[in-house]
């Protein structure tokens, strides 16, 4: 099994759920927070380890979460991260993605409270 960065998935769903956020961090041009939606989408796969188990066929997540984050990646791959970072939060394409990414969230955070303490 691959290594995977199991937290910062979850952080990368928040940033990509929050459109507050990404008009906040992604727009910004100087710190304390400073982010864009290509840092978003690479932290989530490849800085996680997410794409390296796919690739590899392993499950993550089980299928139903490990699909939901597959679709997210093709969605996230549809949209064209070559122009201003306000045009890519206000794409219609975002709705899908915030929606998806908020879901699969959610979806994690039922998974957390069914593990014994």
């Amino acid at each position: 099994m691959s290594w995977i960065g199991h937290e910062d998935i979850r952080r990368q769903l928040k940033h990509l759920s929050d459109k507050s956020y990404q008009e906040r961090v992604w727009t910004a041009s100087s710190g304390p927070e400073v982010s864009s939606f290509t840092e978003a989408v690479c932290q989530l796969y490849d800085g996680t380890g997410l794409d390296i188990a796919y690739k590899k066929g392993e499950q993550v997540y089980g299928e139903k979460i490990d699909n939901l984050l597959k679709n997210l990646g093709a969605m996230l791959d549809g949209i064209s991260e070559r122009r201003p970072a306000i045009q890519i939060i206000e794409d219609e394409k975002m709705i899908p993605v915030r929606k998806t990414a908020a879901h699969i969230l959610g979806l994690l955070e039922q998974e957390d409270t069914k593990k014994p303490a």
